[in-house]
Protein backbone atom coordinates (compact mmCIF):
# COMPACT_ATOMS: atom_id res chain seq x y z
CA UNK A 1 0.00 0.00 0.00
CA UNK A 2 1.07 3.10 -0.91
CA UNK A 3 1.57 6.31 1.66
CA UNK A 4 -0.90 8.20 0.59
CA UNK A 5 -3.51 5.07 0.65
CA UNK A 6 -1.80 4.43 4.89
CA UNK A 7 -2.95 7.97 5.48
CA UNK A 8 -6.48 7.52 3.58
CA UNK A 9 -6.80 4.50 5.87
CA UNK A 10 -5.70 5.29 9.28
CA UNK A 11 -8.12 8.75 8.65
CA UNK A 12 -10.96 6.35 8.97
CA UNK A 13 -10.10 5.06 12.45
CA UNK A 14 -10.61 8.60 13.68
CA UNK A 15 -13.02 10.23 11.47
CA UNK A 16 -15.56 12.22 13.21
CA UNK A 17 -18.64 12.34 10.59
CA UNK A 18 -21.12 15.24 11.83
CA UNK A 19 -21.41 14.19 16.02
CA UNK A 20 -20.64 10.71 15.44
CA UNK A 21 -17.53 9.54 16.10
CA UNK A 22 -15.75 6.18 14.94
CA UNK A 23 -12.95 6.72 17.36
CA UNK A 24 -12.79 5.04 21.31
CA UNK A 25 -10.08 5.96 24.27
CA UNK A 26 -7.26 4.01 23.72
CA UNK A 27 -6.05 1.43 26.50
CA UNK A 28 -4.80 3.58 29.16
CA UNK A 29 -7.73 5.33 29.21
CA UNK A 30 -7.04 8.80 27.65
CA UNK A 31 -8.87 10.84 25.88
CA UNK A 32 -9.11 10.14 22.20
CA UNK A 33 -7.29 12.34 19.62
CA UNK A 34 -9.99 15.16 18.74
CA UNK A 35 -11.82 14.44 15.34
CA UNK A 36 -10.94 16.40 12.00
CA UNK A 37 -13.03 18.79 11.28
CA UNK A 38 -15.44 18.26 8.12
CA UNK A 39 -13.31 19.69 5.74
CA UNK A 40 -9.90 17.52 7.04
CA UNK A 41 -12.32 14.63 7.01
CA UNK A 42 -13.10 15.08 3.10
CA UNK A 43 -9.49 15.82 2.20
CA UNK A 44 -9.04 12.53 4.06
CA UNK A 45 -11.16 10.32 1.95
CA UNK A 46 -10.49 12.39 -0.78
CA UNK A 47 -13.64 13.61 -1.43
CA UNK A 48 -12.41 17.21 -2.83
CA UNK A 49 -10.98 14.82 -5.50
CA UNK A 50 -13.87 12.23 -6.14
CA UNK A 51 -12.75 11.62 -9.45
CA UNK A 52 -9.32 9.98 -7.73
CA UNK A 53 -11.07 8.76 -4.96
CA UNK A 54 -12.13 5.02 -6.06
CA UNK A 55 -8.22 4.62 -7.55
CA UNK A 56 -6.45 5.78 -4.20
CA UNK A 57 -9.00 3.45 -2.03
CA UNK A 58 -9.89 0.43 -3.75
CA UNK A 59 -7.72 -1.83 -1.09
CA UNK A 60 -10.51 -0.73 1.25
CA UNK A 61 -13.41 -2.83 2.12
CA UNK A 62 -16.08 -1.08 -0.33
CA UNK A 63 -18.72 -1.44 2.91
CA UNK A 64 -16.50 -0.08 5.41
CA UNK A 65 -15.85 3.24 2.90
CA UNK A 66 -19.65 3.38 2.25
CA UNK A 67 -20.51 3.15 5.90
CA UNK A 68 -18.34 6.16 6.36
CA UNK A 69 -20.21 8.16 3.50
CA UNK A 70 -23.31 7.30 4.94
CA UNK A 71 -23.21 8.09 8.35
CA UNK A 72 -22.20 11.55 6.96
CA UNK A 73 -25.19 11.80 4.66
CA UNK A 74 -27.85 11.07 7.72
CA UNK A 75 -26.40 13.09 9.98
CA UNK A 76 -23.74 15.89 8.97
CA UNK A 77 -25.42 19.56 9.39
CA UNK A 78 -22.91 20.84 6.95
CA UNK A 79 -23.47 21.20 3.58
CA UNK A 80 -20.02 21.08 2.27
CA UNK A 81 -19.33 17.81 3.82
CA UNK A 82 -22.72 16.90 3.08
CA UNK A 83 -21.85 17.13 -0.81
CA UNK A 84 -18.31 15.85 -0.58
CA UNK A 85 -19.35 12.39 0.94
CA UNK A 86 -22.47 12.49 -1.78
CA UNK A 87 -19.86 13.41 -4.55
CA UNK A 88 -17.62 10.50 -3.64
CA UNK A 89 -20.23 8.07 -2.98
CA UNK A 90 -21.20 8.46 -6.83
CA UNK A 91 -17.66 8.45 -7.73
CA UNK A 92 -17.18 5.15 -6.30
CA UNK A 93 -19.86 3.58 -7.49
CA UNK A 94 -19.15 4.37 -10.87
CA UNK A 95 -15.68 2.61 -11.01
CA UNK A 96 -15.97 -0.37 -12.42
CA UNK A 97 -13.29 -1.84 -11.04
CA UNK A 98 -14.46 -2.12 -7.35
CA UNK A 99 -18.08 -1.44 -7.79
CA UNK A 100 -20.57 -0.43 -4.26
CA UNK A 101 -23.03 -3.19 -3.68
CA UNK A 102 -26.36 -1.60 -5.38
CA UNK A 103 -28.48 -1.32 -2.01
CA UNK A 104 -25.58 0.78 -0.44
CA UNK A 105 -26.35 3.28 -3.12
CA UNK A 106 -30.03 2.69 -2.67
CA UNK A 107 -29.44 3.32 1.20
CA UNK A 108 -27.90 6.57 0.89
CA UNK A 109 -30.69 7.67 -1.71
CA UNK A 110 -33.33 6.41 0.92
CA UNK A 111 -31.68 8.60 3.34
CA UNK A 112 -31.56 11.44 1.80
CA UNK A 113 -35.06 11.36 1.16
CA UNK A 114 -35.71 10.93 4.37
CA UNK A 115 -34.22 13.99 5.13
CA UNK A 116 -36.34 16.05 2.46
CA UNK A 117 -39.42 14.71 3.87
CA UNK A 118 -39.55 16.57 6.84
CA UNK A 119 -42.68 16.39 9.12
CA UNK A 120 -44.98 18.85 9.57
CA UNK A 121 -44.74 19.26 12.88
CA UNK A 122 -40.55 19.56 12.97
CA UNK A 123 -38.78 22.54 12.22
CA UNK A 124 -37.52 23.75 8.56
CA UNK A 125 -33.88 22.27 7.53
CA UNK A 126 -32.14 25.36 6.35
CA UNK A 127 -31.67 26.34 3.14
CA UNK A 128 -28.01 25.53 2.21
CA UNK A 129 -28.74 21.96 3.88
CA UNK A 130 -31.99 21.43 1.90
CA UNK A 131 -29.80 21.95 -1.32
CA UNK A 132 -27.02 20.20 -0.49
CA UNK A 133 -29.43 17.03 0.05
CA UNK A 134 -31.02 17.57 -3.02
CA UNK A 135 -27.76 18.36 -5.02
CA UNK A 136 -26.22 15.16 -3.49
CA UNK A 137 -29.54 12.90 -4.18
CA UNK A 138 -29.66 14.08 -7.86
CA UNK A 139 -25.71 13.37 -8.13
CA UNK A 140 -25.91 9.96 -6.79
CA UNK A 141 -29.35 9.24 -9.35
CA UNK A 142 -26.88 10.09 -12.14
CA UNK A 143 -27.66 8.51 -15.25
CA UNK A 144 -30.07 6.32 -13.98
CA UNK A 145 -32.35 8.77 -13.12
CA UNK A 146 -32.38 10.80 -16.24
CA UNK A 147 -36.28 10.54 -16.68
CA UNK A 148 -37.12 11.25 -13.62
CA UNK A 149 -34.45 14.73 -13.20
CA UNK A 150 -36.03 15.61 -16.55
CA UNK A 151 -39.19 16.03 -14.99
CA UNK A 152 -38.45 17.42 -11.79
CA UNK A 153 -36.84 20.17 -13.64
CA UNK A 154 -39.95 20.48 -15.70
CA UNK A 155 -42.42 20.13 -12.57
CA UNK A 156 -41.15 21.22 -9.59
CA UNK A 157 -43.48 23.40 -7.55
CA UNK A 158 -40.31 25.29 -6.14
CA UNK A 159 -38.34 27.43 -9.04
CA UNK A 160 -35.26 27.84 -6.50
CA UNK A 161 -34.31 24.54 -6.22
CA UNK A 162 -34.50 24.17 -10.10
CA UNK A 163 -31.18 25.57 -9.88
CA UNK A 164 -29.76 22.93 -7.44
CA UNK A 165 -30.86 20.29 -9.41
CA UNK A 166 -28.88 21.22 -12.50
CA UNK A 167 -25.62 21.62 -10.33
CA UNK A 168 -26.34 17.74 -8.60
CA UNK A 169 -26.54 16.34 -12.77
CA UNK A 170 -23.18 18.28 -13.02
CA UNK A 171 -21.44 16.60 -10.12
CA UNK A 172 -22.24 13.01 -11.08
CA UNK A 173 -19.26 11.40 -12.76
CA UNK A 174 -21.44 9.64 -15.04
CA UNK A 175 -20.78 10.77 -18.92
CA UNK A 176 -24.54 11.90 -20.34
CA UNK A 177 -25.62 12.92 -16.72
CA UNK A 178 -26.35 16.45 -18.44
CA UNK A 179 -28.16 15.49 -21.51
CA UNK A 180 -31.65 15.35 -19.23
CA UNK A 181 -30.97 19.07 -18.58
CA UNK A 182 -30.92 20.53 -21.73
CA UNK A 183 -33.80 18.14 -22.52
CA UNK A 184 -35.55 20.14 -19.87
CA UNK A 185 -34.32 23.46 -21.13
CA UNK A 186 -35.85 22.40 -24.99
CA UNK A 187 -39.16 21.39 -23.52
CA UNK A 188 -39.66 24.37 -21.22
CA UNK A 189 -38.82 26.84 -24.12
CA UNK A 190 -41.39 24.65 -26.31
CA UNK A 191 -43.74 24.97 -23.66
CA UNK A 192 -43.35 28.93 -23.58
CA UNK A 193 -42.24 28.29 -19.53
CA UNK A 194 -39.94 31.37 -19.50
CA UNK A 195 -39.21 31.44 -15.66
CA UNK A 196 -38.82 27.50 -15.71
CA UNK A 197 -36.52 27.97 -18.19
CA UNK A 198 -34.62 30.81 -17.09
CA UNK A 199 -33.67 28.92 -13.96
CA UNK A 200 -32.27 26.04 -15.91
CA UNK A 201 -29.80 28.43 -17.30
CA UNK A 202 -28.97 29.90 -14.22
CA UNK A 203 -28.32 26.75 -12.78
CA UNK A 204 -26.29 25.93 -15.93
CA UNK A 205 -24.28 29.06 -15.41
CA UNK A 206 -23.94 28.01 -11.86
CA UNK A 207 -22.27 25.32 -13.08
CA UNK A 208 -20.08 27.36 -15.55
CA UNK A 209 -18.73 29.36 -12.73
CA UNK A 210 -17.20 26.20 -11.05
CA UNK A 211 -14.44 23.58 -12.04
CA UNK A 212 -17.43 21.54 -13.72
CA UNK A 213 -17.73 23.91 -16.11
CA UNK A 214 -15.03 20.81 -18.35
CA UNK A 215 -18.05 18.69 -18.09
CA UNK A 216 -20.59 21.51 -19.29
CA UNK A 217 -18.10 22.11 -22.06
CA UNK A 218 -18.12 18.29 -23.13
CA UNK A 219 -21.79 17.95 -23.27
CA UNK A 220 -21.20 20.19 -26.38
CA UNK A 221 -19.06 19.07 -27.83
CA UNK A 222 -20.02 15.45 -27.47
CA UNK A 223 -23.48 16.67 -28.14
CA UNK A 224 -25.24 15.77 -25.61
CA UNK A 225 -26.43 19.72 -25.48
CA UNK A 226 -27.48 21.97 -28.39
CA UNK A 227 -24.95 23.79 -29.47
CA UNK A 228 -27.06 27.25 -29.77
CA UNK A 229 -27.39 26.81 -25.74
CA UNK A 230 -23.44 27.13 -25.12
CA UNK A 231 -24.09 30.94 -24.09
CA UNK A 232 -24.90 29.25 -20.79
CA UNK A 233 -20.59 29.34 -20.77
CA UNK A 234 -20.20 33.38 -20.50
CA UNK A 235 -19.29 32.50 -16.78
CA UNK A 236 -16.19 30.18 -17.36
CA UNK A 237 -14.18 31.22 -14.52
CA UNK A 238 -11.74 27.83 -14.33
CA UNK A 239 -8.66 28.59 -16.15
CA UNK A 240 -8.22 24.91 -17.46
CA UNK A 241 -12.23 25.68 -18.48
CA UNK A 242 -11.04 28.61 -20.16
CA UNK A 243 -8.63 27.08 -21.83
CA UNK A 244 -10.97 24.09 -23.21
CA UNK A 245 -13.34 26.34 -24.31
CA UNK A 246 -10.81 27.13 -27.22
CA UNK A 247 -12.07 24.17 -29.45
CA UNK A 248 -15.39 24.40 -28.77
CA UNK A 249 -15.26 28.01 -30.10
CA UNK A 250 -13.27 27.58 -33.29
CA UNK A 251 -16.13 24.46 -34.02
CA UNK A 252 -18.91 27.64 -33.32
CA UNK A 253 -17.00 30.26 -35.42
CA UNK A 254 -17.40 28.00 -38.60
CA UNK A 255 -21.24 27.30 -37.76
CA UNK A 256 -24.36 29.40 -38.59
CA UNK A 257 -24.92 33.24 -37.82
CA UNK A 258 -26.44 31.90 -33.92
CA UNK A 259 -23.54 29.73 -33.15
CA UNK A 260 -20.94 32.70 -34.35
CA UNK A 261 -22.58 35.10 -32.41
CA UNK A 262 -22.25 32.89 -29.65
CA UNK A 263 -18.77 32.02 -30.29
CA UNK A 264 -18.01 35.34 -30.82
CA UNK A 265 -19.50 36.41 -27.48
CA UNK A 266 -17.23 33.60 -25.40
CA UNK A 267 -13.82 34.96 -26.87
CA UNK A 268 -13.44 37.19 -24.17
CA UNK A 269 -12.85 34.06 -22.19
CA UNK A 270 -9.66 32.30 -22.74
CA UNK A 271 -8.50 35.70 -23.89
CA UNK A 272 -5.37 34.58 -26.15
CA UNK A 273 -3.85 36.16 -28.84
CA UNK A 274 -5.73 34.02 -31.34
CA UNK A 275 -8.95 35.05 -29.62
CA UNK A 276 -8.08 38.95 -29.76
CA UNK A 277 -7.30 37.93 -33.66
CA UNK A 278 -10.63 35.97 -34.02
CA UNK A 279 -12.69 39.26 -32.73
CA UNK A 280 -10.87 41.68 -34.83
CA UNK A 281 -11.57 39.49 -37.62
CA UNK A 282 -15.19 39.28 -37.13
CA UNK A 283 -15.98 42.69 -36.67
CA UNK A 284 -16.27 42.41 -40.76
CA UNK A 285 -18.64 39.84 -40.82
CA UNK A 286 -21.03 39.52 -42.79
CA UNK A 287 -23.46 39.24 -39.84
CA UNK A 288 -25.00 42.24 -37.99
CA UNK A 289 -25.65 40.23 -34.71
CA UNK A 290 -21.79 38.67 -34.96
CA UNK A 291 -20.64 42.36 -35.71
CA UNK A 292 -22.14 43.69 -32.61
CA UNK A 293 -21.15 40.22 -30.56
CA UNK A 294 -17.48 41.44 -31.75
CA UNK A 295 -17.78 44.83 -30.78
CA UNK A 296 -18.95 44.15 -26.95
CA UNK A 297 -16.05 41.65 -27.27
CA UNK A 298 -13.15 44.89 -28.12
CA UNK A 299 -13.79 46.15 -25.08
CA UNK A 300 -14.05 43.16 -22.72
CA UNK A 301 -10.67 42.33 -23.92
CA UNK A 302 -9.80 45.92 -24.10
CA UNK A 303 -8.62 45.88 -28.17
CA UNK A 304 -7.95 49.91 -28.24
CA UNK A 305 -6.54 49.14 -31.53
CA UNK A 306 -9.79 48.31 -33.06
CA UNK A 307 -11.03 51.76 -32.33
CA UNK A 308 -10.46 53.13 -35.86
CA UNK A 309 -12.65 49.98 -37.03
CA UNK A 310 -15.55 50.57 -34.47
CA UNK A 311 -15.58 54.19 -35.74
CA UNK A 312 -16.45 53.09 -39.58
CA UNK A 313 -19.11 51.10 -37.58
CA UNK A 314 -20.73 54.03 -36.47
CA UNK A 315 -22.22 54.26 -40.11
CA UNK A 316 -23.08 50.41 -40.26
CA UNK A 317 -26.43 50.18 -42.12
CA UNK A 318 -27.58 47.97 -38.57
CA UNK A 319 -28.50 50.03 -35.77
CA UNK A 320 -28.10 47.61 -33.06
CA UNK A 321 -24.20 47.36 -34.56
CA UNK A 322 -24.11 51.33 -34.46
CA UNK A 323 -24.81 51.38 -30.72
CA UNK A 324 -22.82 48.14 -29.81
CA UNK A 325 -19.72 50.16 -31.57
CA UNK A 326 -20.91 52.97 -29.74
CA UNK A 327 -20.78 51.32 -26.21
CA UNK A 328 -17.09 49.85 -27.23
CA UNK A 329 -16.05 53.29 -27.84
CA UNK A 330 -16.99 54.64 -24.91
CA UNK A 331 -15.98 52.43 -22.41
CA UNK A 332 -12.20 52.15 -24.61
CA UNK A 333 -11.88 55.91 -24.49
CA UNK A 334 -13.31 56.22 -21.15
CA UNK A 335 -15.34 59.54 -22.97
CA UNK A 336 -18.99 60.11 -23.84
CA UNK A 337 -18.60 61.52 -27.22
CA UNK A 338 -21.37 62.05 -29.50
CA UNK A 339 -22.09 58.48 -32.10
CA UNK A 340 -21.04 60.37 -34.66
CA UNK A 341 -18.41 58.65 -37.20
CA UNK A 342 -16.18 62.34 -38.68
CA UNK A 343 -16.10 62.88 -34.46
CA UNK A 344 -14.48 59.52 -33.32
CA UNK A 345 -12.18 59.59 -36.28
CA UNK A 346 -10.79 63.08 -35.74
CA UNK A 347 -10.34 61.67 -31.61
CA UNK A 348 -8.56 58.47 -32.95
CA UNK A 349 -6.46 60.62 -34.79
CA UNK A 350 -5.63 62.96 -32.62
CA UNK A 351 -5.09 60.40 -29.96
CA UNK A 352 -2.11 59.12 -32.54
CA UNK A 353 -0.19 62.07 -32.66
CA UNK A 354 1.96 63.68 -30.20
CA UNK A 355 0.77 66.43 -28.67
CA UNK A 356 2.29 70.04 -30.45
CA UNK A 357 4.25 72.56 -28.19
CA UNK A 358 1.41 75.33 -29.10
CA UNK A 359 -1.22 72.86 -27.65
CA UNK A 360 0.24 70.57 -24.61
CA UNK A 361 -3.33 69.53 -23.92
CA UNK A 362 -3.84 68.07 -27.15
Amino acid sequence: MSGGRRHLGSGLSLLLVAGVTLAAPDEDGDEPEPPPTPAQAMRLLGWDRPADAAVGLVDRPAAELAAVALDLLAETKDPRSLLGAGTWLAGWTADPREPLVASARADAIARIESRLRIPADAPPLPAMLRHALLEVRTCLAGAEGAHGLRRALEESAELEEVPVLVRGAARSPRRGALRPVFQALEATVEAEAGERAAAIEEGLRQVAQTPRALQLIEAFRWRDAPIERAAVLDRVRDRAAREALLPLIEELLGLDEAARTIGVGLLHLPGTPEARDAVRLHLSDASPQVRAAACRATWRLVLSDTIPSLAFLLDDPDEAVRRAAHEALCKLSGLQLPASRPIWETWAKRRRQPPSPEDPEQ
